[in-house]
């Protein structure tokens, strides 16, 4: 979390521990900045790098205060005092679903 490159560190349930999102300028920066960082961290036993050269959505698309006053307080209304929720979500959440997944 400490590396100024690291944009976003998640932690994974799949395949992998942890992801980090990280934005350098160039490759050359990635490899010869951000790697020799990682390298150095206690604990840290192997890395697999992936790349993305382009967004396909960002923060110029979002859309802020889509949901009504009315929508936003039923949502909070829902989640006072609620455990995180468990299992398959029902069929009347898809279309929400589909539009939070959109922006």
């Amino acid at each position: 979390c400490e590396l100024p490159d690291v944009f976003t560190v998640e932690e994974c349930y799949r395949n992998r521990d942890m992801m980090l999102t990280v934005i350098t300028p160039t490759l050359t920066w990635l490899t010869d900045s951000v790697y020799p960082q990682l390298d150095r961290i206690p604990g840290l036993i192997r890395y697999q790098t992936s790349f993305c050269t382009k967004l396909h959505s960002g923060a110029y698309a979002w859309q802020l205060n889509a949901l009504s006053h009315g929508q936003q307080q039923k949502i909070r209304e829902l989640a006072a005092g609620q455990p995180p929720y468990r299992g398959a979500l029902p069929a009347s959440y898809r279309e929400i679903m589909r539009v939070l997944a959109r922006n």
